[in-house]
């Protein structure tokens, strides 16, 4: 592994950081579904803003500082 890390100039602690984080559930897969539905069915033309207001309509209220937008 050190050779494999020392011939990409990859950082060994972000190595193992990535590792324990890899099989991680996502928090914020249901939203991000829902965000997607939401794409699709309007043709992509919706943005931030009315997609915000899509989710609000549904009974989903997700803060501005998500990282699922």
């Amino acid at each position: 592994m050190s050779i494999l890390l020392e011939a990409t100039k990859f950082p060994k602690a972000t190595y193992m950081y990535w590792q324990k984080r890899f099989d991680r559930e996502n928090p914020d897969e249901e939203i991000e579904r829902v965000i997607s539905e939401i794409f699709e069915e309007n043709h992509g033309n919706y943005g931030y803003h009315r997609i915000d207001d899509e989710l609000r309509n549904r009974g989903i209220v997700v803060n501005y500082k998500n990282t699922a937008y």
